[in-house]
């Protein structure tokens, strides 16, 4: 539209172009047109002057169009705006703590550009140092995979951000491989482990973790949780890792049911049976013929048994077991009416060492003798009816054992006693004031075993002392009664007794030749004949002595009245 008069065609003013007329005209033509409205709009009705009012408000906006020019005649476009580019990263920790394996913690990044604004959907790639200790995922999640440092570092673009991580696992469980023990044996031994967790229930390996017993007297624990029973009673084991802890209950209560094969006095060839009940106990002690039963008590490895109160016979054993409880050693008791007798007792779960007659034939084991022979007069037959019943497992009513009868005129308690063999004290029994019984087992026939009856011991005897052929043990204990010896077999059939004469060397056999013996059967009746001249007996005593001699006489004057 003209900007200089009321519009029409025709010859008017000149037309006003606006782009091509310098800015300052422009300026002043308005100016010029204002001032003439104005004073045009004086006398005008109002509708007529809102009317030009709008006229104005269009020519201000052409002039202010116009002002955005440089002043040329030439208009300029705005400038493009610069591409953003990744210049920092933030991440939302520098440093993560994690306290087990398997623990997980979210690491977000913020990029920003060049002008501080925040690059929504910026790429970023996610990297760790060391994956055996933590990873990372593409969106970075962090996980522990074991204890240690790592780096985790974020990059977008050239700019990048590093996290460092720490795994260090923290105990959250300690348990133990097993929370009760139980002991029937003394020196017994139980492994505990102890297992440390981390919250994630994985294993902290190299935890360390202390051992504690509640009570030592009764169990004792290791610094690696190794166990040992010590008394009957119980216990607590603690196992200590940091501020944790965890308990085991020790229960130690020796259980000595079983059998076991025993030798009273050396000899052996009784089978004792044990049945347990907490700390009472039933016995039965029975050899070839022969049954004593009663009760008695457990006190640790000490036990005691008594025989039943009203029987003829009152034995007692006290016994103190190893702590495996496989054997044990003791001493026994027995009475009867008028008589009284004790010595040793021991005992083993293992059955007795065997020597097979059958295979083998008799040993001659005898190489010394063992009384000194000089003062002797004369020496009972084996099975014959001598002193009382002597059996062994095969044979019954007759006495398998020799009678040494020294001459009157001497002092008998002064008559020397000797060992017959090389071998190995095993018991002992004291009878009643006669003297000692004790056995020695050969070392050269295990299995086979000689008694010496009423000796007076130059020293108490130990089990377990070795003696040689010839080695003095003592003197006879005196005249109340002969002196004996006895020769014990443990074969595979059963307990067997044997004749002294029949074990002994030639050489040791020639002393008896010189005395008048033309052959050991001199000193032998047989098991037929004796079956053929049976004896009768009351108990251990003869109550008929049979047909057939009784003891051979050695070639010595001697004044010494002998049984009738």
């Amino acid at each position: 539209m003209p900007l200089g008069g009321q519009g029409g065609v025709g010859h008017g003013p000149a037309v006003f172009d606006l782009l091509a007329t310098p800015l300052t005209h422009i300026e002043g033509a308005l100016l010029k047109e204002l001032a003439v409205d104005r004073g045009r709009l004086a006398g005008v009705d109002r509708e007529a002057g809102h009317l030009q009012s709008m006229r104005y408000i269009r020519l201000t906006a052409v002039l202010l169009l116009a002002a955005c020019g440089d002043g040329g005649t030439t208009a300029t476009s705005p400038p493009t705006p610069a591409t953003p580019v990744a210049t920092s990263i933030t991440l939302s920790a520098t440093t993560l703590s994690l306290a087990s394996l398997g623990e997980t913690s979210q690491l977000t990044a913020t990029v920003k550009d060049q002008n501080g604004a925040t690059m929504s959907g910026a790429t970023v790639t996610w990297a760790t140092s060391d994956a055996a200790v933590t990873t990372v995922s593409s969106t970075g999640l962090v996980t522990s995979v074991a204890d240690g440092t790592a780096t985790i570092t974020a990059t977008s673009g050239s700019a990048s951000a590093t996290a460092s991580v720490t795994v260090a696992q923290v105990a959250a469980t300690l348990s133990l491989s097993d929370s009760t023990l139980t002991f029937a044996s003394l020196a017994d031994t139980i492994q505990l482990t102890a297992t440390v967790t981390d919250a994630s229930g994985e294993t902290i390996s190299g935890a360390t973790v202390t051992w504690a017993t509640s009570d030592a007297a009764v169990a004792t624990v290791s610094s690696t949780g190794l166990v040992t029973s010590i008394a009957n009673g119980t216990a607590t084991i603690t196992a200590t890792s940091g501020s944790l802890t965890a308990t085991a209950s020790v229960t130690v209560q020796l259980d000595v049911t079983g059998q076991y094969y025993v030798a009273v006095g050396g000899v052996p060839r009784y089978r004792l049976s044990l049945n347990q009940t907490e700390s009472s106990v039933t016995f039965s002690l029975e050899r070839e013929g022969t049954s004593l039963t009663g009760t008695g008590t457990v006190d640790g490895r000490s036990v005691s048994l008594t025989t039943e109160g009203d029987a003829p016979v009152s034995l007692t054993l006290s016994l103190e077991f190893s702590a495996e409880l496989t054997s044990f050693t003791g001493t026994w008791d027995y009475t009867t009416t008028g008589q009284s007798s004790n010595g040793t007792v021991t005992g083993s779960t293992s059955p007795w060492t065997t020597y097979d007659v059958t295979t083998k034939g008799l040993p001659l084991l005898i190489e010394a003798n063992y009384i000194d022979l000089e003062p002797i007069d004369w020496v009972s037959l084996f099975r014959s009816s001598s002193g009382h019943d002597f059996i062994d497992d095969f044979e019954v009513c007759r006495s398998m054992k020799h009678y040494f009868n020294p001459i009157s005129t001497v002092e008998w308690s002064e008559i020397e006693v000797y060992s017959p063999i090389n071998g190995t004290i095993v018991g002992w029994s004291n009878e009643s004031d006669k003297g000692t019984a004790l056995t020695i087992e050969s070392s050269a026939f295990p299995g086979v075993a000689v008694t010496a009856f009423h000796v007076s011991l130059t020293s108490p005897p130990a089990i377990g002392d070795t003696v040689a052929a010839g080695d003095l043990l003592g003197t006879h204990y005196g005249s109340e009664s002969n002196s004996d010896i006895a020769v014990g077999i443990v074969t595979p059939d059963g307990y067997m007794l044997v004749s002294y004469f029949d074990v002994m060397t030639d050489d040791v056999f020639r002393d008896y030749e010189a005395r008048g013996a033309s052959s050991r059967s001199d000193f032998v009746i047989t098991a037929a004949e004796r079956d053929a001249d049976p004896l009768t007996c009351e108990g251990e005593e003869f109550s008929s002595s049979g047909t057939l001699p009784q003891w051979f006489d050695l070639n010595v004057s001697s004044s010494s009245s002998r049984p009738q």
